[in-house]
């Protein structure tokens, strides 16, 4: 315990806030206009998209209500799914279809919907039930991505993904999110999610974090959290970097997964990102963005600005 307190005090001696995340990092460094784009992840995806790299596809969208039949088709389609709003955050509105059984659509936690259920969803997103202020929404409809096998047991709840935040298109600070039966399939924090340091020069898992606490093993299966290689990390780390090229914001955080099989794509970017980050890895921003500023330069490629962080945290 006595270990602990004195890593907690460590970390918070060097930690950022959300006045020193918003004066010192969003207002100078991320421009409004990207934060719109970022903002919606129909748009993120295109920025994404046309500079090549790889994104979960949009199967249907919904803008109004005229474009509800054509959602309604593609959902009649498909035995799995994910409805969600394309402005939005922290998961909210977001509804994960794992199947179908008597006409009806199964959700996580034993959930079950009707597709007049669906439809009302869809029409709450329209309405901005799930968006800022109200504001009107885009519900998307895409594809239930699933575990690849080598995280299938790691992450048995739903999807895995993996945050990397950057500084300046640098990558600093890395996470794996993984869904609980609390969170209900989601990986957020907020619902119920564990958060996994990963060492960001390896991909090796360290430690948890849930639940404004430390942990070593899953709530629902006792695995063990830390020393797991995670996949295809060179990849994630590079599509990663890569997305700043897209996107350009000074300070944001890149959400990406392994699908089935093994296939890494970026789900969004937050031009906003919540700090927690700090907790699962157990080091402060402010101390870590003092030592790296001077290690950054304009107009690097991704790979330069790559092998600077990999060489600046190994």
């Amino acid at each position: 315990m006595k270990t602990l307190r004195s890593a907690v005090g460590r970390i918070r001696a060097g930690t950022a806030g959300l006045n020193y995340r918003n004066l010192e990092l969003l207002q100078p460094l991320n421009p409004a206009a990207w934060c719109r784009v970022a903002d919606h992840k129909r748009r993120t995806k295109e920025a994404l998209a046309r500079a090549g790299i790889p994104v979960v596809p949009t199967l249907a969208s919904a803008r109004s209500r005229r474009d509800l039949p054509r959602l309604s088709e593609e959902i009649d389609r498909r035995c799995s799914f994910v409805l969600k709003p394309a402005v939005g955050s922290g998961g909210e509105g977001v509804l994960l279809v794992t199947g179908r059984e008597g006409g009806r659509f199964l959700g996580a936690g034993g959930k079950s919907f009707s597709a007049s259920d669906l439809r009302v969803r869809a029409l709450d997103i329209l309405g901005g039930a799930f968006s800022a202020h109200g504001i009107p929404g885009e519900a998307l409809l895409e594809p239930l991505l699933r575990n690849p096998p080598a995280l299938a047991a790691f992450s048995p709840g739903g999807l895995a993904d993996v945050r990397v935040l950057l500084y300046r298109g640098f990558p600093v600070l890395a996470m794996l999110r993984l869904p609980t039966s609390r969170s209900r399939g989601r990986a957020n924090l907020h619902a119920g999610g564990v958060a996994v340091a990963l060492d960001l020069p390896s991909g090796r898992t360290r430690r948890g974090w849930s639940l404004g606490r430390p942990t070593d093993r899953h709530p629902d299966t006792g695995v063990a959290l830390s020393g797991y290689l995670l996949p295809k990390w060179s990849e994630l780390l590079e599509l990663a970097t890569r997305s700043h090229d897209a996107l350009p914001l000074g300070f944001a955080a890149v959400d990406l997964v392994l699908d089935e099989e093994e296939r890494a794509v970026v789900l969004e970017v937050n031009a906003r990102p919540g700090l927690s980050v700090q907790l699962a890895t157990r080091q402060g921003l402010v101390e870590l963005l003092r030592r790296f500023a001077p290690l950054v330069r304009e107009g690097l490629s991704w790979r330069e600005r790559l092998e600077t962080s990999l060489s600046f945290l190994s």
